[in-house]
Formats: structure tokens, sequence, C-alpha cells
């Protein structure tokens, strides 16, 4: 169900609309030019998706597995960034 579509028929709240909300879930990968916490490694150290209610899922590649949720692709630059040393390189195209 797409996030812009609200629910009444369901009985359900309307899910709120972030500013970028996409039609279709995209995925990317974590970039990390330098290993600043010393876990992750170098290289693409997670994948991860984008769900068109703007959630984000990760997950890492490093022995370390986990799944990690943010709220929004900006929280996951904001917390993973480390300030330049991560990139987030979509896979798949920005959703019209």
């Amino acid at each position: 169900m797409s996030a812009r579509r609200r629910t009444q028929e369901n009985n359900l709240s309307p899910i709120r609309t972030l500013p970028h909300t996409p039609t279709k879930m995209r995925r990317f990968e974590l970039h990390r030019g330098a290993d600043v916490s010393g876990i992750s490694g170098t290289g693409i150290v997670a994948e991860g998706v984008e769900f068109t209610n703007g959630m984000c899922a990760i997950t890492w590649n490093s022995p370390h597995r986990t799944v990690t949720f943010s709220e929004s692709i900006k929280s996951v630059g904001a917390v993973h960034g480390h300030e330049g040393s991560t990139k987030i390189v979509w896979i798949d195209e920005e959703p019209v």
C-alpha cells in the first residue's frame, strides 16, 4: 500500500507523508572509504532498502551481522555517514 494512500476503509490512522516519499522501494549500499569505528571495514559495508513510507532497513556486511532500521535516508546519512567517510550509493533509479 502506498504511503500516500489513506486507509479509511480499514479504520487505520493515515500514514504521515514525508517530504520525500518514493512510490516504490529502492535499494542502496553504504560505501565507506575509511573505517572510523574500526568495526565495519571499508568498501561496501552495508546494503539497504528505502521503503515507500520513508523508513530504511540496513544489513551490515561485517562479521557482526545486524539489521538496523532508520526513520529516513537522511537519518541513515546522519548516523552512519561519519562526516563524509561513508557514501549512500543508490542501486535503483529514483522512483517517479
